[in-house]
């Protein structure tokens, strides 16, 4: 039986970096992965994901978040093509809404670099966006996007490097403890390890067999929009990311980018939609209902894109009750760390959550600021 000191379950963002981070610092490291490398059945897909410090979800983050630009700025470095893409990004909405004030929060608490946009200079700032006539914009130009599939193959090819090993197309049928460590018994052979990291994405209820770890994972689509007028390809429309936060939902979207001979325009809600019982069987199709309302989002507030979306693809959240991750120990098993419950905004995080979960693994602690998302500071039932 093959032994190595780590092994990481699920090779999706966070996966592929704790994977580098523990090769990286000398510990013999196998990555496990149900599918192939950079696949699209999970929530580490879909072309590109935003990056922003102002965090309207809460300030706690923005410490971390510093930690990730520093983690992405040396990818980019190290990587044959940039990961990581300084944008900006604008957020439109109401100045008193819950998702402005957030932004406004957390840049007064952290000195995040955000401008206001108000009246004339929307539209002169960013002539293809029409946010409603009252809408607020707050504009951090630090923020962008992140290449999400590129990414994740960075973090693999360098975690490779470094001589970790990989075992793609590889299902975990169980794991347990043992007095040497860890065995994890797969449909190709059974591996030994002296801690596990789990990073299993949509599969974290089935791996972590953990029920003070709830969890549940919701469909989410992605639509591809081209731009709608010739002379909109030749100049900067759509060179910004940008949201909206409506009554109906908060929509997001990224600068154009050329894919076959087309510029494409990608937005998408930020709403958990269906529930999704087996994330092995998901619904991929487009529904009705899902595509009327992006449509009208692109009818009211992008008026240079085509009315109907030539892509679509599905995402999946993992949800948490309250919305933020989970980063910890296993509450039976302290050789066992894992992060989980993303919740739709965890992938920016990849390479700090993957630093933090090798630092409990190897160190038994980690000096980032993490402590806001351990299961015993949640109203969980907390670690012995």
């Amino acid at each position: 039986m093959d032994r190595y000191d780590v092994i990481v379950l699920g090779l999706g963002g966070v996966g592929s970096a704790a994977l580098l981070e523990a090769a990286r610092r000398g510990a013999r490291t196998l990555g496990i992965e149900q599918f192939g490398p950079a696949h699209d059945r999970g929530s580490s897909h879909g072309e590109s994901r935003l990056i922003r410090q102002a965090y309207f979800e809460h300030p706690d983050y923005v410490p971390l978040l510093r930690r990730a630009y520093e983690h992405w700025e040396a990818r980019n470095r190290d990587a044959e093509r940039p990961v990581f893409e300084q944008s900006g990004l604008v957020v439109f909405g109401r100045e008193d809404g819950e998702v402005l004030r957030g932004i406004a929060s957390a840049s007064r608490e952290y000195d995040v670099p955000v401008e206001r946009i108000a009246g004339d200079a929307r539209a002169e700032r960013f002539p293809e966006l029409r946010p409603r006539p009252d809408d607020v914009g707050l504009w951090e130009p630090g923020a962008g996007f992140l290449h999400v599939e590129r990414a994740v193959e960075s973090f693999l090819d360098a975690a490779r490097a470094a001589d970790a090993v990989t075992a793609f197309g590889t299902r975990v049928v169980s794991w347990d403890a043992t007095a040497a460590g860890f065995e994890v018994r797969t449909d190709h052979g059974t591996f030994a390890a002296g801690r596990l990291v789990i990073s299993a994405g949509a599969w974290s209820a089935d791996v972590l067999r953990a029920p003070a770890v709830p969890l549940r994972v919701h469909r989410v689509p992605m639509f591809w929009f081209e731009l709608a007028r010739e002379e909109d390809a030749g100049h900067a429309a759509h060179a910004a990311a940008f949201a909206f936060d409506l009554p109906e939902g908060f929509f997001y979207g990224f600068p154009a980018m050329h894919r076959d001979g087309r510029r494409l325009v990608k937005v998408a809600p930020h709403t958990p939609g269906d529930v999704v019982d087996d994330p092995s069987r998901v619904d991929r199709s487009r529904h009705a209902d899902e595509l009327a309302a992006i449509r009208r989002v692109v009818a009211e507030h992008l008026p240079a894109l085509a009315p109907d979306p030539v892509d679509h693809r599905v995402c999946l959240y993992t949800m948490s009750p309250d919305g933020h991750f989970f980063v910890d120990r296993h509450p039976r098993h302290d050789g066992v760390v894992f992060a989980a419950g993303l919740s739709g905004h965890g992938y920016k995080f990849a390479p700090v959550l993957g630093e933090i979960l090798v630092d409990l693994a190897l160190d038994g602690r980690t000096a980032l600021p993490a402590g806001f998302l351990a299961l015993g500071n949640r109203g969980h039932s907390p670690i012995s």
